[in-house]
């Protein structure tokens, strides 16, 4: 019984990512390698043939693995699997056609360069016995097989040790990225076919994999499989990134196409949002289009970029209050009144939303995903009864759901059947028990949409009309739901927060670098506690508010989630010596997007004790 539909996973260190060369990569052992796995490969497994392949890895103190996401490509961390560890399986369902990076958690990686000796992998195993065949060696020349341009270089000569042996006799085969001793000649590409490149890098792959011995069976499983995966890539997936690239692409256009080059200054009272910012829009020569520049009432701060991201958080957390929205928070519709319709305050909801994310603000992700879609006109029958809060709506749709019998629901007409007729149901009246859920869904949809619809529209003229934003998102509903329906936006987490920051080293004094690996270990713990909600203050009452990733983002950003825009640069960390004698307190620059950590912080308590005094001290923060 050989091995059967071996997985294919694309393996490549963090330590050696695109932005270093290849062959360097491959001198030292960590160059990109495919690995092929038995299907039914247990994480020790897995880990075997890891450590195998990057035998460096294991002076790392332990990995994580990452994905690199959206046009950006920046990393994120996979998080394990409750047993703790990845099968086979499991890395195949994460990776699909993407690269997975290996990255040390301890300490960096030896670069120096490495020799070591290769084994021809044997796929001709039984998983009741293996033959013990692995005492030939050859040595052998590395190319880079992902290279595909023409003109690749020399190789340099290298190998690998034979491949481990599981408990269960099956060989766990690490594909390595190596070709034959021999030169096999080059044959031209042919420009003009499209799967030139892909035939040679098959042909230079099976050779590598199961080097000519006559046996012909395995030839044709790890062709299918090879082939499958390969073809997998060619394949423009409707993934997440695929859906977040084309968002941020779409929201650029929008500003650079919109955003002009004046500045409007505006005053904001905290207490008062929405009465001062409709006050600012009011003034002459305010446009939606000019960037606004905003100084809070009785605070001391130049705007540039901190207050009026705060502002648009502010904004449209409190949005709410502008009237023009009914339902349970965080899932909200339009209501319906003529005073607001004949005022455009509708109008005016749907342009400060729009201003908000043209100008690198947050969206309002709190929209009934069911209203979301029929405004994008996509049929939906995501309603219920427990999304109404008007109260005789809710009443009588109740009636209707509980009655049993229909006896019971004859009795429910005779109270509520005339206002459901008025309501568009004139045939209410004829209600069974196998069509009274109809007639609810379709109730629901009169009073949260086709009710309110020409405030609707009003909403959505008024965003079009700072930069055509909701003609963009009814072409593409999809990427664009996490703007603007409730549950749909991302949540924070440690890793994402993480990625925002870059830190900068003392790197020509060694103690200091020292000291500030000391507090950065303390703010990457701190930013996981915050994840978990493990930071609390209990100053102020016995189990204090807990103190979130949203609170960190607010304190260096003035923003408590990513704008859809991105931050227009990544936040800096600086470092400080502290003062003895003193609370060394961190400080943040929501202008100039940076934070200064005290150097030499080692005990995580106290770290995560400044941090959470220091956030909740800020100004702004449960000011409002």
């Amino acid at each position: 019984m050989f091995i059967e539909s071996p997985i294919i996973i694309l393996i490549y260190s963090y330590e050696c990512h695109t932005h270093t060369p290849k062959m360097f990569c491959w001198n030292v052992g960590l160059g990109e390698r495919k690995i092929a796995l038995p299907s039914a490969a247990n994480p020790e497994e897995v880990l075997d043939v890891l450590y195998q392949n990057f035998p460096k890895l294991k002076d790392g103190g332990g990995f994580e693995y990452l994905k690199a996401e959206g046009a950006s490509k920046m990393f994120r961390e996979i998080p394990l699997p409750p047993n703790g560890g990845f099968t086979a399986a499991n890395l195949k369902t994460i990776a699909k056609n993407s690269r997975i990076y290996l990255r040390p958690v301890q300490r960096d990686l030896d670069m120096t360069v490495v020799s070591v000796t290769y084994k021809k992998p044997d796929f001709n195993i039984s998983y009741s016995s293996v033959e013990d065949d692995t005492d030939l060696e050859d040595d052998i020349t590395l190319i880079d097989p992902f290279d595909m341009s023409d003109d690749r270089g020399s190789s340099s000569s290298i190998s690998t040790e034979a491949q481990p042996t599981t408990s269960q006799g099956a060989s766990l085969s690490a594909v390595g990225n190596v070709s034959s001793s021999v030169t096999q000649p080059q044959q031209p590409q042919n420009e003009t076919d499209g799967n030139s490149v892909y035939d040679r890098y098959i042909s230079e792959y099976d050779n590598v994999v199961d080097p000519d011995d006559g046996n012909d069976s395995n030839d044709d499983i790890l062709n299918a499989v090879i082939e499958e995966s390969l073809l997998e890539a060619q394949v423009e997936g409707d993934d997440q990134n695929a859906l977040d690239a084309k968002l941020q692409g779409d929201l650029i256009k929008m500003r650079e196409k919109t955003v002009s080059n004046l500045e409007n200054a505006i005053v904001i009272r905290r207490k008062k949002v929405i009465k001062t910012a409709l006050n600012a829009i009011q003034n002459p020569g305010f446009s939606f289009a000019n960037v606004p520049k905003v100084c809070f009432s009785g605070e001391e701060a130049e705007d540039l970029g901190g207050p009026r991201r705060e502002f648009f958080r502010l904004l449209m957390q409190n949005l709410t209050d502008i009237g023009t929205f009914e339902g349970r928070m965080p899932k909200v519709y339009l209501n319906y009144s003529l005073t607001l319709l004949d005022k455009g305050v509708y109008r005016i909801a749907g342009q400060f939303i729009s201003w908000s994310v043209l100008h690198g603000g947050q969206a309002f992700p709190y929209l009934h995903p069911g209203v979301y879609s029929m405004m994008c006109n996509v049929r939906s029958n995501d309603f219920a009864i427990a999304d109404i809060t008007d109260e005789e709506v809710y009443n009588n749709l109740n009636q209707i759901h509980q009655s049993t019998t229909q006896e019971d629901l004859n009795v429910v007409m005779d109270k509520i059947g005339q206002w459901a007729a008025g309501r568009g149901c004139p045939e209410i009246f004829s209600v069974t028990l196998s069509t009274k859920n109809d007639f609810i869904l379709k109730l629901l949809k009169q009073h949260m949409f086709y009710g309110c619809k020409a405030a609707i529209d009003q909403f959505i003229d008024g965003m079009n009309s700072v930069g055509d934003l909701w003609a963009t998102a009814s072409q593409n509903p999809n990427s664009f739901q996490q703007l603007f329906v409730a549950g749909k936006s991302k949540p924070l987490t440690h890793h994402t927060v993480r990625k925002l920051f870059t830190i900068r080293w003392a790197d020509e004094n060694v103690l200091l670098k020292e000291k500030e690996e000391d507090t950065i270990y303390c703010w990457e713990q701190f930013l996981k506690k915050c994840e978990e909600g493990e930071c609390k203050l209990k100053t102020f009452s016995d189990d204090g508010g807990a103190t979130g990733l949203h609170h960190v983002l607010r304190f260096v950003s003035g923003a408590d989630s990513i704008p859809p825009t991105g931050f227009d640069k990544q936040v800096d960390i600086h470092f400080f010596t502290p003062v003895s004698g003193l609370k060394n307190y961190p400080t943040a620059s929501t202008c100039g997007l940076e934070i200064h950590l005290p150097r030499g912080v080692s005990d995580e308590a106290s770290f995560c004790q400044i941090m959470m005094e220091a956030i909740l001290d800020s100004p702004g923060m449960y000011k409002v």
